[in-house]
């Protein structure tokens, strides 16, 4: 399935090695540096980590994978996780915080769920892009087998 030559391995390792650094530094660490320490709620924390680790993850694979259906596949199953993550994360649309100041707790809920269903909605349409572009990159590669087979034979 995968003819790598060892140096075309290792371009591709450190392509995805690059490609996942890049993403940690714009995913976590620039928002740590540009952002008020306590921007994201406490209860929001944990959720934030696990976008950062699948924008990374994600990220380092599909470029790791470039050039074949895997990293497709991998674009699929990105969005398909991301959007479960959102969903999860905002409990199906409703957000809600606590602020405490001076013995007085606040609790603001917020509906999101109208601007959630448009995000799913938008995901279903990347999902089917990614899966006509693994279509149209397997069609493409029969194509040009077939072209090459006729000019040998």
């Amino acid at each position: 399935m995968f003819n790598w030559t060892p140096q075309e391995f290792i371009k591709r390792m450190l392509r995805g090695v690059l490609s996942g650094v890049a993403a940690y530094l714009l995913a976590y660490y620039l928002p740590l540096l540009l952002l008020p320490a306590n921007f994201i709620p406490v209860e929001y924390t944990a959720t934030y980590n696990y976008f950062v680790v699948v924008a990374v993850l994600f990220s380092a694979l599909m470029e790791f994978f470039s050039d074949t259906v895997v990293a497709y596949a991998l674009g699929i199953g990105r969005v398909f996780l991301i959007t479960l993550l959102l969903i999860h994360s905002t409990n199906a649309g409703v957000l809600t915080v606590n602020f405490v100041e001076d013995d007085s707790n606040v609790e603001l809920v917020v509906n999101v769920s109208a601007f959630l269903t448009i995000l799913a909605c938008m995901s279903l349409l990347d999902m089917a892009k990614y899966a006509l572009q693994a279509i149209n990159h397997v069609i493409e590669g029969e194509v040009g087998e077939k072209a090459l087979e006729q000019r040998e034979g």
